[in-house]
């Protein structure tokens, strides 16, 4: 199951331009813990990126390589 929602999460990400919030993820699978699975991800490689909201939620996205961002 989780190798499922990692891959899941990977293909949602590799959407050009997707930015999603933890909690519009866990909607979206039906989880408890997106943040695990992008800690998870990052882990292995995955070069996601987030930045602070404005109500101190974060938003998450797959940023370059090689630009850093």
């Amino acid at each position: 199951m989780e190798k499922r929602i990692k891959a899941t999460i990977k293909m949602m990400f590799q959407i050009v331009g997707s930015k999603y919030t933890a909690v519009e993820i866990n909607r979206f699978l039906n989880i408890s813990d997106a943040r695990k699975v992008i800690s998870d991800l990052r882990k292995e490689g995955m070069p996601i990126r987030d930045f602070r909201n404005k109500d101190n939620s974060k938003t998450y996205y797959l940023g370059g390589l090689d630009n850093g961002k």
